[in-house]
């Protein structure tokens, strides 16, 4: 009789800690992975991050701390799709646009890169840009293009 109580109670306190992390919104999730991060714990973050667009889809931060973690660990085509979200949630191009350029450099998109504008950037994003942009004409061998970029 009292394994019977031991299993029922097992199983309520297992159903009511799955029915808690089931109510958790974006901005839970985004601190917990903001907590991540901080410690250096970028797999947990990205879990987080993964976590808070799925549970909205629309939240900037979400998506820019996603790609720029995606960035950080080397995942640069998951970091361009996660920027590109971010940057068409109006997230401010200062911090979307060095790492985007960065990341579709890294990742192979170069006929996306040239696309990329720079007016309204700070100076130093400006010269990350251009200089992604310059790399990308280098690896398609436009290299009289690329000295152009170089010399912006």
């Amino acid at each position: 009789m009292d394994n019977i109580f031991k299993i029922i109670f097992i199983a309520t306190l297992l159903t009511i800690l799955s029915a808690c992390s089931i109510g958790q919104s974006d901005a839970d999730y985004l601190k917990k992975a903001e907590q991540y991060l901080s410690t250096g714990d970028t797999q947990s973050a990205l879990i987080e991050l993964k976590n808070a667009v799925k549970a909205n889809q629309d939240n900037p931060q979400a998506h820019y701390l996603l790609g720029k973690t995606y960035f950080e660990t080397k995942q640069f085509a998951e970091a361009a799709k996660e920027l590109r979200k971010a940057r068409t949630l109006n997230v401010d191009n200062n911090q979307t646009m060095p790492l985007l350029a960065q990341a579709l450099v890294k990742s192979n998109q170069l006929s996306d890169i040239g696309f990329l504008p720079t007016s309204g950037l700070e100076r130093v994003n400006i010269a990350i840009v251009l200089a992604a942009q310059a790399e990308a004409k280098i690896a398609k061998k436009e290299f009289k293009q690329a000295q152009q970029l170089i010399d912006d």
